[in-house]
Order: C-alpha cells, then sequence, then structure tokens
C-alpha cells in the first residue's frame, strides 16, 4: 500500500505549496489522520510522512467516516485546502466494503463531490464490481480494480493520468507591462545621436563663384569656419568628406580661386 501511494506521489512535479499537496489518512474502526495536505513542503518530505505512519490489518472499514473527515478537515484554508485554481481529488484505496462507522459512504462521497467540488477515485483490491464502490466513485472510469495488493502499482499510471485529465483551471488572462527601457540606456542613444547630429560645411559650384551652398554631411566634419573649396564638375573629392578634418592644403583662399579660373 505504501509503495502504491510513495508512487502517486513520485509521479507529480513539483509537490508542495506551488504544486501538488498531499495528505493521508487510513481508516478501519475510525479514522486515523497521519498528515494534511500543507505539512509537507516538499515531495522528500511527503514520501518520508507515508514511510513514518504504520497500518495495523484490521477487519473494520469506516469509509464513510474517513470520507466525512476529509470533507470537514483536509480542505480547510487553515489545512492547505481552498487554493485558487486546484482541483482537489480523493483516492479511496479499499479491500473491502463500509462494515463500521456511522456516516453513509455514498451519501458522504456526494457531499465531497458538491461541496468541495472534488473529484473521488476507488482504488478497489480483491472486491468484486460493487454498487457502493461504484456510487462513491461517481462513475465507472473513476473505479480502478485489481486482485491483490502486489499489483496495486499496476493502476499507478492509470490513476495518475486520470487526475491529470480531470484536472481544470480557467485563469484570467495575465497582462504584462511593457518593458522598461533603463535610463542608462537612454542616455547612451542621446549621445550617440549627438555625436553623429548631421554637420554643414560649404563648397563652391563651378560657375556659381563666391556663392556658397550647404553640404549635407553623414559623417560628422570639423569645419572651424565657412570655406570656399574649389572643384571641379561639381565632384567632391573624398578626401574632403572622408577625413575628420579638412586639410588646410585643400582650402583655396579667393585669390588662388580668381588665378585658377582665369
Amino acid at each position: 500500500m505504501k509503495e502504491f501511494m510513495i508512487n502517486i506521489v513520485k509521479a507529480f512535479n513539483p509537490v508542495g505549496p506551488n504544486g501538488a499537496q498531499f495528505g493521508a489518512l487510513c481508516f478501519s474502526r475510525q479514522p486515523n489522520i497521519h498528515f494534511f495536505l500543507n505539512q509537507n513542503e516538499t515531495k522528500s518530505e511527503t514520501i518520508a510522512a507515508i514511510n513514518d505512519f504504520s497500518t495495523a490489518p484490521n477487519l473494520n472499514t469506516a469509509i464513510g467516516d474517513a470520507l466525512q473527515v476529509a470533507r470537514n478537515q483536509f480542505f480547510l484554508p487553515k489545512n492547505g485546502g481552498g487554493r485558487n485554481c486546484s482541483q482537489c481529488f480523493v483516492i479511496v484505496l479499499t479491500d473491502g466494503k463500509s462494515n463500521a462507522g456511522e456516516a453513509d459512504s455514498v451519501t458522504e462521497a456526494n457531499k465531497l463531490r458538491n461541496e468541495t467540488n472534488c473529484i473521488v477515485y476507488v482504488v478497489s483490491v480483491a472486491v468484486p464490481d460493487d454498487a457502493e464502490l461504484l456510487g462513491i466513485a461517481g462513475s465507472p472510469s473513476n473505479v480502478f480494480n485489481v486482485d491483490s495488493f502486489a499489483l496495486l502499482n499496476s493502476t499507478v499510471n492509470a490513476v495518475v493520468q486520470a487526475v491529470c485529465n480531470d484536472s481544470k483551471c480557467i485563469t484570467a488572462p495575465v497582462t504584462t507591462a511593457p518593458p522598461v527601457t533603463p535610463v542608462k540606456t537612454l542616455l547612451q542613444k542621446l549621445i550617440s545621436l549627438l555625436n553623429n547630429k548631421p554637420k554643414y560645411g560649404y563648397r563652391r559650384y563651378g560657375s556659381r563663384r563666391y556663392q556658397p551652398k550647404p553640404v549635407y554631411v553623414h559623417k560628422p566634419v570639423y569645419i572651424p569656419r565657412p570655406v570656399y573649396i574649389h572643384i571641379d564638375d561639381q565632384y567632391i573629392d573624398d578626401q574632403y568628406i572622408d577625413d575628420q578634418y579638412i586639410d588646410d592644403q585643400s582650402i583655396k583662399s579667393d585669390q588662388d580661386i580668381n588665378t585658377d579660373q582665369e
């Protein structure tokens, strides 16, 4: 039995407050609580808690009282129940029919479904198809039968798959805020724009003597004063634009320009 329980726990990730939570109680003549849903915060703690409790063979089977305790105590917020967007499941593992206790098993199972929205599964060991177990489970698909305790592990995958298929949660869409650009990045972009802003220089078009016109330069050029640069065929020599500074030898005075025109 414990091996079956441990294998169920191992199948879920994560285990704890932010994942699947497990509680356990045993029932014979009366229910015996071993641990609530929020008593173990990790998978290893939950497995250790299962290994720690002991059970004794008993011919009494108080399923109704056990389901009543589960409904009244296990799913209280203080004991780990009632988490937002969490589906509760009760797995009843039994090797017999109810023969002890005061509460009716089918009635208590229906209360679990109606009052706490729990889904109840029944894993029966060597118990033939029975109306009580079907009533507890609420559906034939929620009943898993094996012939002996040695075969319990053969139902682990089926039980886990049923739990996963029945776990339904609709959450509101999450609205994320637009990313915030760090101030440092904004300053770097601003400095880059300032360093690379266009500069204006002056040049002379062939026949238009002494009539400077602005030249849009994509690369920053340092020109300390307006100058006239003599060019032919309206072509700007690459050296005037590509050099960071315009060489003094490239700049001619008005007198030189007049001489060239003569």
